[in-house]
């Protein structure tokens, strides 16, 4: 993280300042920063999903969609009602998926406000439903956008951006072996 910060900053990477926010986000401590860069990360199961954006809150989750787990249960303690009524019509491999697209759809939400999970987790809605757009209803939804993104087969992962992006852009990062700890 602190070397693609670097890169976007034009700083080297021991320079680089990371504060956390009341909420636990990280951001950077600014004296030094030109650029208003934000930045958020997520990581499950070795794989790891870093976003970021100039000037716009943001926040991002990733899980590895597990089979198996009895995301009823999860769902009844977490999910809005409408969202737990979304699952309940997922059947198959759609439900685990749709299961995990809703639970990165909040985490990217909450983290995107900053708050923790201050916020109740069932006070708003995403949607659920592989392949169907993304939505985000709660009482700020105009604030935000939400994105599922497909970035390896087998996880569900989730952007919540300020605003709408003018683009979105993937890209694969191999981090120099050599600065692995």
């Amino acid at each position: 993280m602190r070397e693609l910060l670097g890169k976007y900053l034009s700083l080297n990477e021991k320079a680089i300042e990371i504060k956390l926010g009341a909420g636990g986000k990280p951001a950077l401590v600014r004296d030094r920063q030109v650029v208003d860069l934000r930045f958020n990360l997520s990581h499950s199961h070795g794989f790891a999903v870093l976003a970021f954006t100039i000037g716009r809150e943001l926040g991002v989750d990733t899980e590895l969609i597990r089979f198996g787990l009895e995301v009823e249960d999860i769902a009844q303690n977490y999910f809005s009602s409408d969202e737990q009524a979304e699952l309940s019509r997922l059947k198959g491999g759609d439900r685990a998926a749709g299961f995990f697209l809703g639970w990165t759809g909040k985490e990217a939400y909450v983290k995107a406000r900053g708050e923790g999970l201050q916020l109740a987790l069932d006070s708003f809605s995403v949607s659920l439903i592989p392949g169907v757009p993304a939505r985000l209803s709660s009482q700020d939804a105009d604030r935000w956008s939400l994105h599922f993104l497909t970035l390896v087969q087998g996880w569900a992962a989730a952007l919540v951006v300020e605003g709408v992006p003018s683009r979105i852009i993937h890209r694969d990062y191999v981090p120099d072996p050599e600065k692995i700890r």
